[in-house]
């Protein structure tokens, strides 16, 4: 199973259901190709497919589990995955867990089934390096097509999970750490979230052939 990497915030979105979109851009791309041509025949293929389940790699690490003993915890018993992305979470500062256990943030894990990389615990690991075990949420890929970054349009860009600046506006301050993206239109918000990620020539101005992947959350 192969996995997909946002940014906190976009995780977020994804987890709540108000992001069902994300682009990507096309590699191997060269002068005067048309990917919608080159597609279909199998020249350009795309990293998801169509009916695909991906899962979402996020900060984790493996580390003992509230109940567990001193002894239990020197013998790799009671482990647990914990997440670093706390669900729902307002602010995105992390560096910490929620320790309840209520709203989904660990799960039970086998430390005789864990690869010996995998056993170090009690450390933050990088999300580019999570294994599909480890995940807790899945996405299935419902759609695949091929555009110009600039052929988007404001409900592709509410499909992207950005938020507008009459929507920033409104929401409390306490909601607004990690929401960035405030601009005029859905689509300038879009803009602005893609050069923070994009550098020339992949930014908003060059207008590079993308991936469009629709998507939908699902129980795993």
């Amino acid at each position: 199973m192969r996995g997909i990497m946002f940014k906190e915030e976009l995780f977020q979105a994804v987890v709540a259901g108000t992001k069902t979109e994300t682009r990507r851009v096309v590699k191997g791309i060269w002068d005067g190709c048309d990917p919608n041509i080159a597609f279909p025949h199998g020249d350009l293929k795309p990293r998801y497919d169509p009916g695909e389940v991906v899962y979402l790699k996020e900060p984790w690490m493996v580390a003992p589990s509230p109940n567990c003993t001193f002894g239990e915890a020197m013998m790799g018993k009671k482990l647990s995955v914990h997440y670093k992305y706390i669900e729902g979470r307002q602010d995105f500062s992390g560096g910490s867990i929620n320790c309840s256990g209520e709203d989904g943030s660990r799960m039970h894990v086998d430390y005789a089934a864990l690869e010996y990389d995998d056993a170090r615990y009690g450390e933050w690991r990088n999300k580019m390096f999570m294994p599909a075990w480890a995940a807790r949420y899945h996405i299935r890929i419902t759609e695949v097509r091929c555009e110009r970054l600039q052929d988007i349009d404001d409900a592709g860009a509410v499909a992207e999970g950005v938020v507008a600046k009459d929507e920033y506006q409104s929401l409390p301050c306490t909601e607004r750490c990690g929401v960035i993206y405030g601009k005029p239109t859905h689509r300038d918000a879009f803009a602005t979230l893609w050069d923070t990620i994009n550098k020339p020539p992949l930014d908003w101005a060059h207008s590079p052939w993308v991936w469009v992947y629709c998507f939908e959350l699902v129980k795993q």
